[in-house]
């Protein structure tokens, strides 16, 4: 399977995130040493306006970077999506491929094991999506805030106090693996569908870094 990695070059909440040294290398290198290791995967391209990343990876020949990003598929309105469909339509004037899976850079906690199973279950199930989740608070414990700093319910939502174990669980994406199907992502523009399949991760492999807090807290797990 084709794997896509996207790293831009800016990011708001930690500066050059992407080549930012985790453990003594970049922590895109994190994502990519996955890939590698991963016995499913069989070609990583990274998507990157930032000509670091491009000289860093330019003498890898496991790792392929085609083009720098155009700056209108680099800003921080751009669609994840988009960004994906662009390296599968740059991909498709080549070979032809049914389905892809990405790695977000961020998410550096990894099991080759655990992403090849997914590969595995998104290929006997054959859903339009696979992502991996983890679990998550409640939506009755969630509310807004309003301007006078008082607890605002959220609509159609029933707030509920009590305890987590007698609500219903609810999931979010980790952020670690996605997997598409190339027609319906480019039909669907979307992978929250009802044939989107959910593979489950613990806690450990879904840290996310979006800042220097997560930056630090990960950098003491690994």
């Amino acid at each position: 399977m084709i794997c896509i990695i996207p790293a831009r070059k800016n990011s708001k909440g930690l500066k050059n995130k992407n080549i930012k040294k985790l453990n003594g290398i970049p922590l895109i290198e994190h994502s990519v040493n996955t890939a590698k290791k991963s016995k499913k995967i069989t070609e990583i391209y990274i998507s990157t306006d930032n000509k670091k990343i491009l000289r860093y990876f330019e003498k890898d020949r496991y790792v392929n970077i085609p083009f720098l990003r155009p700056k209108k598929l680099s800003s921080d309105n751009t669609k994840s999506i988009d960004v994906y469909l662009h390296m599968v339509n740059y991909l498709n004037k080549k070979k032809k491929f049914k389905d892809f899976c990405v790695l977000l850079p961020t998410c550096p906690i990894r099991n080759p094991k655990l992403i090849d199973k997914a590969i595995n279950i998104f290929h006997r199930n054959k859903p339009d999506y696979l992502i991996s989740v983890v679990k998550t608070k409640p939506l009755e414990f969630q509310f807004k805030i309003n301007k006078k700093n008082y607890l605002c319910k959220i609509k159609n939502i029933k707030s509920s106090v009590d305890n987590r174990q007698k609500l219903n669980q609810i999931y979010s994406p980790n952020g670690s693996l996605y997997i598409f199907n190339v027609d319906a992502l480019k039909k669907d523009k979307s992978f929250m569908t009802n044939k989107t399949y959910c593979f489950e991760m613990n806690k450990y492999f879904s840290q996310d870094i979006d800042d220097k807090i997560d930056f630090s807290i990960i950098k003491k797990l690994i």
